[in-house]
């Protein structure tokens, strides 16, 4: 293997291990979210682990930004 390749996989690898942190952050996050519903955690729980890291960041922006920003005010 090329220097290249091992310095592209290195960077692969560190990606991969940021999503899943940030995966299991938002699973996390949804779990001790206090939802109106208990069906809507469920709901949540069940897009972030069926499709990863699109469900996280669906999550992150529909949900957790949103309810940072109304904990400021």
């Amino acid at each position: 293997m090329t220097s290249l390749t091992i310095v592209w996989l290195i960077v692969l690898f560190v990606i991969a291990l940021a999503a899943l942190l940030f995966w299991i952050w938002m699973l996390s996050d949804c779990i001790h979210h206090k939802f109106r519903k208990d069906k809507h955690m469920l709901h949540w729980f069940l897009l972030i682990v069926i499709t990863f890291i699109i469900g996280a960041l669906i999550y992150y922006f529909g949900v957790k930004r949103i309810s940072n920003s109304n904990r400021m005010i």
